[in-house]
């Protein structure tokens, strides 16, 4: 999977379909100006433990033990390999970063009124006895310091909306 410029939008190769998220989409960003891949989970045949010591890295240590990381953050690459993306350094191959996102069902609510914030949005996700979801949650961007730029977010938030439209999502929504 890679991102590629199609009319003015951003779009994963191989989207099935499309929804209208809002939201300004900037149509210079390509994979090649930026210099970065991004990776599904589910397609990605690096080193999978080097994406998993990247938060460590970026995270403060106690964000790895509330109950909702503790037991959803395992559950996003067994039940949501195609939500998450390994970022490469274009020219390189080399891993650089990875973003992570959650579905889960809003219906109809506003994610504003709920009170649980980014631990409720995981936990509700990854429940075993979660609702069809309805909305996908960017949890986070992990980038190398090297990369860290406001486009190279700006492209990875365009290639979370289009991992929601790909679901048939009418919204990507973050918790406060």
């Amino acid at each position: 999977m890679a991102l590629v410029s199609t009319r003015g939008r951003v779009a994963l190769q191989g989207a099935a379909r499309r929804r209208s998220i809002t939201g300004h989409v900037i149509s210079s960003f390509t994979a090649e100006a930026i210099g970065l891949e991004l990776v599904r989970l589910s397609e990605y045949r690096g080193d999978l433990e080097e994406i998993d010591r990247l938060p460590y890295d970026i995270w403060p240590e106690f964000l790895f033990h509330t109950a909702a990381t503790e037991r959803g953050w395992p559950r996003l690459a067994e039940r949501f390999a195609d939500c998450q993306l390994a970022i490469r350094d274009l020219a390189t191959g080399t891993l650089v970063g990875a973003a992570n996102t959650v579905p889960f069902a809003l219906g109809g609510g506003d994610l504003a009124l709920r009170e649980d914030g980014w631990d409720g949005v995981l936990a509700a996700g990854t429940a075993d006895d979660a609702p069809e979801p309805d909305t996908l949650a960017p949890l986070g961007v992990d980038l190398l310091p090297s990369v860290r730029r406001p486009v190279a977010s700006a492209f990875v938030l365009e290639a979370m909306k289009e991992l929601a439209r790909e679901r048939g999502f009418a919204a990507l929504a973050a918790p406060r």
